[in-house]
C-alpha cells in the first residue's frame, strides 16, 4: 500500500507515471484533508461560542467563585446548579449569596476568617462545612448559628474552645462537630453533648465516638 510519505519521494524522480501522480495526489489530498479537520475541530471546540448554554453558565459560575478564592466548584450531576465549593484563598465572600444553593463548603488551610464566615448566613442549604487549618475562632463559630441545615461541622486544628459550646448548641440541624488539635476541653465537649444528645463529636477526649452520619 502507499503510503503519504512514499507519494511525496515519488514526486522527486523523474519521470513521474500519470496514474502514480494521480493515485498520489488523491492520497496527498485526502491527507491534508484529514489534518484540515482536525484542526478546524479543535479550533472549533475553543471557541466559548461552541459551548452549550449548561456549560456557559458552569462557566461563568466557576469564574465567578474562582475570583472570590475558590479553586474547585462542583454542580449537581447534569445541572448547571452549584453544591460544592473549595477554597485555599479566600479573597471575599462578598457575592458568595449568589449561590444558595452551595451544601458543601470546603476552606481547609485557608485564610478564611471569622469575618469571612458571616456572609455563609445566606446560604441556608449549607450541609457539611471543612474549617480545618484555619485560623477560625469562637467568634466565627457564634455566626454559624444562623446557618439552619449545617449538618456537619470540621474544626480541626481552629482556634475554636468552650466559648463555642452554647453557638455549637444553638445550630438545630448539627449532627456532628469535628473537634481535635482545639481548645475546647474535656468539659466542653461533656456539656456540649449534654446540650444536645443527639450530636457525635470527635476530640481526644472521646475514646470511642459514635459512628459519624
Amino acid at each position: 500500500m502507499v503510503s503519504f510519505f512514499d507519494c511525496l519521494q515519488v514526486f522527486r524522480r523523474r519521470p513521474v507515471i500519470a496514474t502514480v501522480r494521480r493515485t498520489c495526489m488523491n492520497l496527498i489530498s485526502l491527507n491534508f484533508g484529514l489534518i484540515a479537520i482536525v484542526v478546524l475541530t479543535l479550533v472549533i471546540g475553543c471557541n466559548p461560542n461552541a459551548l452549550t448554554p449548561d456549560e456557559r453558565i458552569r462557566q461563568n459560575i466557576t469564574s465567578d467563585l474562582e475570583q472570590m478564592g475558590a479553586y474547585y466548584v462542583g454542580f449537581e450531576e447534569d445541572t448547571s446548579i452549584p453544591d460544592a465549593a473549595f477554597f485555599v484563598n479566600v479573597k471575599s465572600l462578598d457575592g458568595i449569596k449568589r449561590y444558595p444553593t452551595l451544601t458543601h463548603l470546603d476552606f481547609t488551610d485557608s485564610n478564611v476568617s471569622d469575618h469571612d464566615l458571616r456572609e455563609l448566613i445566606s446560604l441556608p442549604n449549607v450541609f457539611y462545612l471543612e474549617l480545618d487549618g484555619t485560623k477560625v475562632s469562637d467568634v466565627g463559630i457564634d455566626t454559624l448559628a444562623a446557618i439552619p441545615n449545617l449538618n456537619v461541622v470540621d474544626l480541626n486544628g481552629t482556634l475554636v474552645s468552650d466559648a463555642s459550646v452554647p453557638s455549637l448548641a444553638k445550630i438545630r440541624g448539627l449532627q456532628g462537630v469535628v473537634a481535635e488539635s482545639t481548645n475546647l476541653s474535656e468539659l466542653g465537649v461533656r456539656e456540649l453533648m449534654r446540650l444536645r444528645p443527639e450530636i457525635w463529636v470527635k476530640h481526644e477526649s472521646i475514646l470511642d465516638p459514635p459512628d459519624e452520619p
